[in-house]
């Protein structure tokens, strides 16, 4: 129904904001976290963090898109996304640590998620419609502009 959309995509756009939040101020606060969390001999560790928490708005996507699996029957689909990016984690892996060390690990896991949580329903016709709420989520931006 209508309502069940319109109440989905609220959610979607909130989980995205609140990943959003969260990289921006780890953005402002990576040095100091650094260096209370593990000190400052890790410094340089705090790219790896920048990298890995731009992970999230895909991770929030995954989690939105969960329950809507589930409520429309698609659990087989949830295996699938996940057993498609665990494959993909380990293959980027394999050449990103090679080629970048730790660093290439942490985009592993950001390529890793994009494809998992949102690349991958554009594949599937049953999949489209959340892949086409995730789509306007991540272009929230230019849909505000437009008010």
């Amino acid at each position: 129904s209508k309502l069940y959309y319109s109440r989905l995509q609220n959610k979607v756009d909130l989980l995205v904001w609140i990943a959003i939040s969260i990289i921006i101020t780890t953005l402002f606060i990576k040095d100091d976290l650094i260096n209370i969390l593990v000190g400052n001999e890790f410094y340089e560790s705090s790219n790896i963090l920048v990298a890995h928490i731009f992970a999230s708005i895909f991770s929030f996507l995954g989690i939105a898109s969960s329950k809507w699996f589930v409520q429309e029957g698609l659990q087989k689909y949830l295996l699938y996304r996940s057993i498609w990016g665990g494959i993909l984690n380990i293959v980027a892996n394999y050449f990103f640590i090679q080629k970048y060390g730790a660093i290439g690990a942490a985009y592993s896991t950001v390529i890793s998620q994009v494809f998992s949580s949102y690349v991958f329903n554009v594949f599937q016709q049953r999949t489209r419609h959340i892949f086409i709420m995730q789509s306007i989520t991540l272009l929230a931006p230019l849909r505000y502009l437009k008010k």
